[in-house]
């Protein structure tokens, strides 16, 4: 290793069920993606150094008002980095701003990268909990499940104030990711929820309470291996997130476009408001009809295929 340079990497996520409930202390089930972030760190010969990405045409002093150089920032102050004087690179394989976790992936890749510069390995647990400090400069008081599921990868089951628990996954998941085009902010759909939920507390914890229910019975349909019954508490779980008010049109257009060319069930992934819905399906061949069918309704889309005890790419973004 370059002693000069450090190298991290984090992973994008997709959350199956659990969205927005899981702020409110219930549980979510969530997967990690191989796409994700690389970040590359090194001492900069200028008193303040800059983060730079060209697949998201960023080019931003660290000390910039940019959510991403506060995020690295913070990450700096709690591994004990003093000064600005770092080169940052990015390399990213996931879109920004799309409820797949890019944050997250790029908060867990620089925790990582300036602990490999000084020659230390971060656990997975050290890597989500440093990376969590950097995910508060995007989304505020974030629930934790993202930077847990990028530094850990793999089936994540999920809960506020407890332990990451990493599920074993007994078969393959076939995915297939519709993308709006639409940005999602998180903290944005949080917020609205949060205050639609202070408006009318007892109508949102039986919603908070049904969906944190939804994964319960997901956990139990994955350690079964069954695929369907999984399919149908997504789809379940889409009409919920729904109720709270952070679906919208185009990504109720791609769960119907989903379900319609075959899907087992589809819901939205993220904070919703935009960004991405995810489908499962029975097979590769389904994954593939399916991707097809969002392409042909006019979204960009992308299939992954999940398998037990990891994940590997099918077809890039």
């Amino acid at each position: 290793m370059n002693e000069c340079k450090g190298f991290g990497r984090g992973g994008g996520k997709i959350i199956l069920l659990g969205e927005h409930s899981v702020v409110y202390g219930r549980p979510a089930l969530a997967v990690g993606l191989p796409d994700g972030v690389t970040a590359k760190v090194a001492p900069s010969a200028r008193k303040v150094g800059q983060i730079r990405c060209r697949d998201w045409r960023m080019e931003i002093p660290l000390n910039s008002g940019d959510r991403s150089a506060e995020a690295v920032r913070r990450i700096l102050r709690r591994m004990g980095e003093a000064g600005l004087a770092w080169e940052v690179d990015l390399e990213v394989q996931i879109p920004h701003s799309a409820g797949l976790g890019s944050s997250a992936a790029l908060c867990v890749a620089v925790a990582r990268a300036f602990g490999e510069l000084r020659g230390r390995r971060l656990t997975d647990g050290e890597a989500a909990e440093v990376a969590y400090e950097g995910e508060r400069s995007f989304h505020g008081t974030p629930s934790g499940i993202d930077n847990t599921v990028a530094a850990y990868g793999g089936l994540v089951w999920f809960r506020k104030g407890e332990a990451c628990r990493r599920l074993e996954l007994p078969v393959a998941l076939h995915l297939a990711v519709g993308v709006t085009g639409l940005g999602s902010d998180t903290s944005e759909q949080v917020g609205l929820v949060r205050r639609a939920w202070e408006r009318d507390r007892a109508r949102f914890e039986g919603l908070f309470d049904e969906l944190g229910e939804l994964v319960r019975l997901g956990r139990a349909a994955l350690a079964a291996g069954d695929i369907e019954a999984l399919g149908k508490l997504m789809d379940r779980g889409h009409e919920l997130l729904g109720r709270l008010g952070v679906s919208g049109p185009a990504l109720d257009e791609i769960v119907s476009a989903a379900r319609a060319s075959g899907a087992l069930g589809a819901k939205l992934t993220g904070a919703g408001g935009g960004g991405c819905a995810v489908a499962l399906c029975g097979s590769e061949e389904g994954a593939r009809r399916v991707e097809e069918a969002l392409k042909k309704a006019g979204f960009v889309a992308f299939r992954r295929r999940i398998r037990p005890g990891g994940a590997d790419g099918e077809e890039g973004l």
